[in-house]
Order: structure tokens, then C-alpha cells, then sequence
């Protein structure tokens, strides 16, 4: 019978307090951090590989799983412990590495000046402080106030900030009306140079957004393209239609409701008989021949090469599961521990037994099109471990290979096959 892995639906309710959000959330979603996967380049891979060589914790880890494996036939428990100690391990080594994070929006500070130095934030300061200092000493002579001279009243200024083209200052021999209209006006000098500045500075800023666009666009087409041209902030299933035709935004009530559905959109309506195996159906109308001698055993055919190969092939930039583990720490992972999951896999298979926290995954939610309140117009997309999709990535490399060599598939077959195929029926 059927049985679908576990998975945790992962909503978008409306924004609530600090407290509120952290009292909610479950634990394992509250374990890792927000990375900004599309920041990481090279660059920050050498160095995470760097810091993921240098972690005592992690090769103790390592050490102590290949010790535990290797001394006695491991159990059930003993595979998960080991698991989940190697998961916590390169948790913990990936949060003290310098992976760029995503800014809080609601709390992260914003700069006041669009990408202005030290020295021109200075002297756009003092520009706009002289030219209020100004208009108020003008209007202060109109009443009758005696004006000080240059020296009392004009801060060192090209001391401060070395600026090239001074100003020219109002006499104090002026009569007050006089010196009035010259401190108006060089206070209209002061707020025209400080906006000049500002101007270059939104220039420089609207260069350096265009330059990052043009990158993004050239590294993701499709997701730039897609948030330049969308109307808005995508939808959220913040409320939802009940079978009993009510509406309800309770988030329990909208988690319920949604797992129900793709639940039951997922399971079968009968069982699957797998008292034979699919190979000795007549289920392929393009094969042209069978093979010469019966599938050979297929056994365990896990090695070394094929997981170390595995995870230097997996996809960059993908977004974390329950675990929170990026795969660019697996990616940049020390031998040792590369050795520990291939031994790991390898129990995997011989046991025929997979642990429980890499069955779980969380379910987003993709609004694609029709009322955002109805759960079959969204797409769900399951975020899966790390090690999770490791494992099932061997497994389907190893099946796909002995499928090749028993000749199980038929030549009308090319979608899924490798190129070396075309080349082998060409020649």
C-alpha cells in the first residue's frame, strides 16, 4: 500500500510579533538560518571548504560514526543517531561560516544617502547645516539682530571637508537688507552643491543596481524576468474554503485543510500489487527485442566514487529542508565526512531501511492561477533533506545503470537516458 513520506506544510500567515512567530514555530524549522543562496560564488565555496576542513567537531564526528559503522553490523538506530549526529555536525560548522544571509526587511537598517562615501556624507551634512544656519541668521538681522563677523559664524569648512570651490561668503560691512539677500542666496548655493552630491551618488547607486540586474539576469533568467514583470507580492494561503463551504484564516484550520487535500490527491485508489516485479510485465509497446539472458542481481552497487560523484553533480542554489543544510556544505564537505555517508547509503541499501528526519521534508505552496482561497489552484513544491536527496540521487543513478545493462528499456526511450546512449546506437 501506498504510504506518502511525511511532510510539514509551510504556509504564509499574516506577519505577527517576535514573540508570537518563535512561540508557533515548530523547533526544526527554527534551526537554521536564512541564507542568501544566490550570493554564493566560488569564492565563498573555497572558503566555506576551508572552514569545513578545519572544524575539530566535524572530524570528530566523522571519525567517531566510520568507528561505529565499521566495528559491528549497525541497527535501525544506530544508522539514524549516526545521521543525525553528521546532520547536527555540518549544521553547526555551516552557521560559522561567513555565508552571506538574507537582510530582515522589517528590522534591517537602511542607509539614509544612496551609496555615498565618508567624505561626501560629510559634506553634504555640513552643507545643509550652513544653509540653515544661514536662513536663520538672515532672517534674525532683518529683526534687528546684529550679524557676527566670517569668523564667529563660518565653521573651518575646508578644513573639515577640503571642499574645492568655497562659496562666497556676505561681507559684514553689508547694511542688514543687504546682507540678507547674500546669505539667502549663498544658502541656495550650500542646498544646490549638497544636491549635486546627492544626485551623484543616486547615479553611482542606479549604476551599481543596474550592473547587479544585468548579473542576475545573465545567472537566472526565468526568476528575474518573473519578479520584473509580476503584478505584486505573490499570493498566500493565509485563509482557505472548508469542505462544509464555510471560510476560515485559523492557520491550524488552513494547514489541516490543505494537508487533507494533497493527501488524498497523492494516494492511490487501490493498492499496488507487487507480487511481481515490473520488468516481467509486457508493459513497453516499442520494445523490439528481448534480452539474450535474464537481468543479473542487481546487489549493492554503492561505491565511494558514486557518492563523492553524486554530490559534486548536485544542483547550487537550492533552497534548504527541515534539516536546514545547504548543499553547498555537502558540496564542500571534508573527505572524511564523504567517506562517513557513502557508508552510510551503503547500510541504507543493504537494510533496506532509510531514517525517519530524512522521510521529512516542508511543502510550499505556489500560487499559480484562480482564487488564492482554494488549495487545488496553488503547486506544491516538497523541500527535502540534504542527505535525503543524496541518497535518492545514488538510487537512481544505480537503477538507471543496471536497467541500461539488462537492456529493460526499450531504444524508443530518450528522455531520461544519457548521451553516451545516442552515441552507442549510432555506432
Amino acid at each position: 500500500m501506498h504510504r506518502p513520506l511525511v511532510s510539514k506544510v509551510m504556509l504564509s500567515p499574516h506577519r505577527k510579533g517576535p514573540s508570537e512567530d518563535a512561540a508557533r514555530q515548530p523547533p526544526a524549522q527554527v534551526r537554521h538560518c536564512n541564507y542568501d543562496v544566490q550570493k554564493i560564488d566560488k569564492n565563498t565555496e573555497a572558503a566555506l571548504a576551508e572552514h569545513l576542513a578545519s572544524d575539530p567537531a566535524l572530524a570528530l564526528c566523522s571519525a567517531d560514526g566510520l568507528a561505529l559503522l565499521t566495528a559491528e553490523t549497525p541497527s535501525a538506530k544506530t544508522l539514524g543517531d549516526v545521521s543525525t549526529s553528521l546532520v547536527d555536525a555540518l549544521l553547526a560548522a555551516q552557521r560559522k561560516s561567513s555565508l552571506p544571509l538574507v537582510p530582515d526587511r522589517a528590522t534591517g537598517s537602511r542607509p539614509t544617502r544612496p551609496n555615498m562615501s565618508r567624505v561626501e556624507g560629510k559634506r553634504h551634512r555640513f552643507l545643509l547645516r550652513a544653509a540653515e544656519d544661514f536662513n536663520v541668521r538672515a532672517v534674525r538681522a532683518l529683526d534687528g539682530v546684529p550679524y557676527l563677523p566670517e569668523a564667529c559664524y563660518f565653521p573651518p569648512y575646508h578644513a573639515a571637508v577640503g571642499d574645492p570651490q568655497p562659496p562666497v561668503l556676505p561681507s559684514p560691512d553689508l547694511d542688514p537688507e543687504e546682507w540678507a539677500a547674500a546669505a539667502h542666496a549663498v544658502a541656495a548655493d550650500y542646498r544646490a552643491r549638497a544636491t549635486r552630491i546627492l544626485n551623484h551618488a543616486s547615479w553611482r547607486a542606479a549604476s551599481a543596481g543596474a550592473r547587479a540586474f544585468r548579473k542576475r539576469l545573465s545567472k537566472n533568467r526565468m526568476g528575474t524576468t518573473r519578479a520584473l514583470f509580476s503584478s505584486g507580492d505573490p499570493e498566500s494561503l493565509t485563509e482557505v474554503n472548508t469542505p462544509d463551504g464555510s471560510t476560515s484564516r485559523d492557520p491550524d484550520t488552513v494547514k489541516s485543510v490543505v494537508s487533507d487535500y494533497f493527501t488524498a490527491l497523492q494516494t492511490p485508489d487501490s493498492e499496488v500489487n507487487l507480487s511481481t516485479v515490473p520488468w516481467e510485465l509486457d508493459l513497453d509497446p516499442c520494445t523490439t527485442a528481448k534480452p539474450a539472458c535474464p537481468p543479473a542481481r542487481l546487489g549493492n552497487r554503492i561505491t565511494r566514487d558514486l557518492v563523492a560523484t553524486t554530490i559534486a553533480r548536485s544542483p547550487k542554489r537550492r533552497a534548504p529542508g527541515p534539516d536546514g543544510l545547504l548543499g553547498e556544505t555537502l558540496r564542500c564537505a571534508p573527505s572524511a565526512v564523504v567517506d562517513l555517508i557513502a557508508r552510510l547509503q551503503t547500510e541504507y541499501w543493504d537494510g533496506g531501511y532509510l531514517p525517519t528526519h530524512l522521510k521529512e521534508s516542508v511543502t510550499t505552496l505556489l500560487h499559480k492561477k484562480g482564487v488564492p482561497r482554494e488549495p487545488g489552484n496553488y503547486r506544491p513544491i516538497a523541500l527535502a533533506n540534504t542527505l535525503a536527496k543524496t541518497y535518492t540521487m545514488v538510487v537512481q543513478t544505480v537503477l538507471s545503470d543496471f536497467m541500461e545493462e539488462s537492456g529493460m528499456l526499450s531504444v524508443g526511450l530518450f528522455a531520461t537516458r544519457p548521451a553516451s546512449f545516442a552515441w552507442s546506437l549510432e555506432s
